[in-house]
């Protein structure tokens, strides 16, 4: 887990951290309907469990990866206390994409179906996917 100013510069060269629109590419291709775009919090009905492992995710929240993506529910690492926080139920994947002091982070939880735009403190702790250049 990263922080962001971190997680921008960790992936191996060839590959980089998703921008927010690159995640926005990723959700439409996952069948995120266009209007829902901009949306924060609940959007893509069923997107989380194309993205989701089949195993790991507290309390039968398994996707079915059909995605092949095969989210892990790494929880975060909160900067106000600096310890883990819902391993298991929630996994955050950092954007490069900065948004005043926060940045957008795509979100999954265990008991939900959709996939999550949110804006988190750039100080906390959080996983990274990067994408091949």
């Amino acid at each position: 887990m990263y922080n962001w100013e971190t997680a921008t510069k960790v992936c191996p060269l060839g590959w980089h951290l998703p921008s927010d629109s690159e995640w926005q590419t990723l959700e439409l291709s996952m069948g995120l309907p266009p209007a829902e775009i901009e949306n924060t919090n609940h959007r893509g009905e069923n997107i989380a469990l194309k993205l989701k492992s089949q195993t790991d995710w507290y309390s039968r929240g398994n996707g079915n990866n059909s995605s092949g993506f095969n989210a892990i529910p790494g929880g975060a690492c909160l900067f106000y206390d600096d310890s883990f926080h819902f391993l298991g139920e929630y996994a955050y994947f950092w954007s490069d994409t900065p948004e005043g002091v926060d940045a957008w982070v795509r979100v999954l939880k265990y008991d939900d179906t959709f996939i999550e735009r949110a804006v988190f403190s750039q100080k906390n702790k959080l996983s990274i996917r990067c994408i091949k250049d």
